[in-house]
């Protein structure tokens, strides 16, 4: 899978297949995705997936770097540019089309690794991102799609055991995101999108029942796979930085 605003290193596809030899139940390669026009920077590395219910790149905006950059399983492929094994996309499914763009590869990871298989991350397999592109300057979009993904992904795929633990940290982290966006000027959006989910409610939990029938993995190991540390990346390093 890849995205229409990058290119490739010539040996990309060699090098993201290699994970798929290192175990049987691997589904899917995130592989080395650096910043068209300034190479010596991160784009992703994988996803992060937060208890909080939020995602990020990894290792976005750093400088990329050899040093304990290897092969290694990570939560979340970032689907500008991975390899999938097409025969288990044919039982868990594709993308969610609802979700049209921004979350819709987190999705898709959430369902592969409830269904018991992993994700590998490769740093040799290269290749470079003009970063959205493709949506230009339409910034509101991104936005827009963003904020209401991520409740759709939350909602849908966190097991229910891990869902009654983190439910209360997911909404003092919606508290602390609509300060932000007041002061960032980014609320009506953010509350429009809020909304959206809201009236997709019937949608989500339709889409709820057919992920969790997939669960094969347990909520222990599926905890393990998620970034405990929301406070220090959210609260001290971003949302104290807007005072």
């Amino acid at each position: 899978m890849l995205n229409n605003d990058l290119y490739l290193s010539s040996d990309w596809l060699e090098k993201a297949m290699e994970p798929f030899g290192t175990e049987n139940n691997i589904a899917a390669a995130a592989t080395n995705i650096l910043i068209s026009g300034n190479s010596y920077f991160v784009d992703s590395q994988g996803d992060d997936y937060f208890i909080i219910g939020t995602a990020l790149k990894h290792n976005h905006l750093k400088k990329n770097s050899w040093k304990n950059n290897h092969i290694k399983r990570v939560f979340s492929a970032c689907a500008a540019a991975v390899v999938y094994d097409k025969e288990l996309l044919d039982k868990i499914g594709l993308f969610d089309e609802f979700l049209q763009a921004y979350y819709e590869d987190v999705d898709l990871s959430f369902r592969i690794n409830l269904s018991g298989y992993k994700i590998f991350y490769t740093p040799y397999a290269v290749s470079y991102h003009c970063v959205s592109a493709s949506y230009g300057i339409n910034k509101r979009k991104i936005l827009f799609y963003s904020y209401r993904n991520e409740e759709i992904v939350f909602w849908s795929d966190m097991p229910s055991l891990l869902l009654c633990g983190y439910f209360s940290v997911r909404i003092i982290f919606l508290i602390m995101q609509l300060v932000v966006k007041l002061f960032r000027g980014e609320a009506i959006v953010y509350l429009q999108a809020k909304t959206a989910f809201l009236l997709a409610v019937p949608y989500v939990i339709k889409k709820r029942i057919r992920t969790q029938k997939l669960k094969k993995c347990p909520a222990r190991e599926i905890n393990n796979l998620l970034r405990q540390d929301w406070i220090k990346k959210f609260l001290i390093d971003r949302f104290c930085g807007f005072f």
